[in-house]
């Protein structure tokens, strides 16, 4: 997908990036950096549903916006001899992922923050794990 090819591009232009500014000739060391990813918990088949219920004129049954949760990306940062490497390497991290349930419990935890505490504390607490 071309979220897959955007993840793989990142993995490249860091690991790039590190071993042109470091120097560094052993370009089969592996660094790990992190990052959060943002992932719909809303499957895309619900919004074909919507527009059948607004056709139907059931929309008041019809629920809005997307459900998020995040995930903590590990970034690889190592030097491949094939480009297509970093696109694999990162599909298979992503989708790994986003069928574990860090997404639905950080979903959870989030709406819990912001029903117990409000939108300031949410914001805070979620950026600070940055």
């Amino acid at each position: 997908t071309v979220n897959d090819v955007l993840i793989g591009v990142t993995y490249a232009a860091l690991s790039r990036y590190h071993f042109r500014k470091s120097g560094e000739t052993d370009t089969h060391k592996e660094i790990r950096v992190r990052s959060m990813l943002l992932v719909n918990l809303r499957p895309t088949t619900s919004l074909h549903a919507c527009v059948d219920m607004i056709k139907s004129g059931k929309e008041s049954h019809v629920e809005w916006g997307n459900e998020l949760g995040f995930i903590i990306l590990p970034f690889f940062i190592g030097m491949h001899s094939d480009p297509l490497d970093y696109v694999r390497k990162g599909k298979k991290v992503v989708d790994r992922k986003k069928s574990s349930l860090e997404v639905v419990f950080t979903h959870v935890a989030a709406e819990v923050i912001f029903k117990v505490f409000g939108l300031k504390v949410t914001f805070w607490s979620f950026i600070s794990q940055c």
